[in-house]
């Protein structure tokens, strides 16, 4: 296993990369870097709650068979 692939690690929904590397006193740097690590998974603009109560997320590009959103309801 080279390098380069120890630091990277994939699922199937999520991908991480951990060779991120700059210099401690690179404050705007350090800035965005913790920006990015704190964002949340979901943007909120992307999810609402329908009528019913189910909750509805767009998705970025349609799934195969062409679905924008997602449709979320409890068990």
């Amino acid at each position: 296993m080279d390098r380069s692939s120890r630091l990277c690690a994939a699922g199937e929904h999520v991908a991480v990369h951990v060779g991120a590397a700059f210099d401690a006193r690179d404050r705007k740097r350090l800035e965005r870097q913790v920006k990015y690590m704190l964002r949340p998974p979901v943007a909120l603009d992307d999810v609402e709650t329908t009528s019913n109560g189910t909750v509805r997320m767009a998705l970025k590009r349609p799934t195969a068979r062409g679905a924008w959103f997602l449709k979320l309801t409890r068990r």
